[in-house]
């Protein structure tokens, strides 16, 4: 009786055992579902980002010549023109997105002095973030063809600021990609030649003239988030 008992309590503890590895291996398997869904949905982000860059740099291209001539001869329309100025920083902010989206697992606490990358994409959030308030403020703070008002000019300043930060950040981001093999090796070269070109274009016209190199960077850049040839934290080889 002793033995049959024993028998009967091996058994159950057999089939216990075999419950609790299937249900460990189904639980495992959905982890594993749940993470490529996460993986996909990300890279999806990414891809759209990199094509809103792209879409944005564009625009900030092929409106350089219109603004400035429009600004050179005092045109009445220039201001309609300019109102539509402010989604090159949203195809720049988008952009920035995918790229942080694409680095993020190699960027460490901001609270470490170390960490480059990090504080070179919070600035880069800032100065974009700036110049997009201050370009809406400049060209939608008042009627296009008449006096600038209190708010424009308010604006003006605004942008100003923020545009002088976005150049800095990118001669900052040009010489940590060229140390950490992220982009093609001409791409540092040309986030580093944004930052004083920006300053020389800026005299016909701000923030066209300004941001004309970096929107030409940016385009760049969004072709490689769109797709995938920007080096992720796991993926330190040179994309050539």
């Amino acid at each position: 009786m002793a033995l049959v008992l024993e028998c009967h309590a091996i058994m159950n503890l057999h089939g216990l055992i075999h419950r609790g590895f299937i249900a460990t291996c189904c639980h495992g398997a959905q982890t594993s579902d749940e993470h490529r869904e996460v993986t996909l949905l990300s890279s999806a982000l990414v891809r759209f980002s990199g094509l809103a860059a792209i879409l944005g740099g564009v625009l900030g291209i092929v409106l350089t010549p219109i603004l400035t001539y429009l600004w050179a001869t005092n045109s009445n329309v220039y201001g309609y023109f300019g109102r539509v100025y402010y989604l090159v920083f949203l195809g720049c902010l988008s952009g920035l997105a995918g790229l942080y989206a694409r680095r993020r697992t190699s960027i460490g606490s901001l609270t470490t002095s170390d960490d480059a990358e990090g504080w070179v994409l919070v600035l880069a959030l800032v100065g974009l973030v700036l110049s997009l308030v201050g370009d809406i403020l400049e060209y939608w703070g008042g009627t296009p063809g008449e006096a600038f008002t209190r708010m424009q000019i308010k604006g003006y300043t605004l942008e100003i600021a923020g545009l002088l930060l976005v150049l800095c950040v990118s001669v900052a981001f040009g010489v940590i990609y060229r140390r950490a093999n992220v982009l093609p090796r001409f791409m540092p070269w040309l986030l580093i030649a944004a930052g004083p070109v920006g300053l020389v274009l800026s005299i016909p016209h701000i923030p066209s003239g300004t941001m004309f190199l970096f929107c030409c960077a940016w385009v760049v850049l969004g072709y490689l988030l769109l797709t995938g040839k920007v080096a992720s934290a796991q993926q330190r080889v040179r994309v050539t």
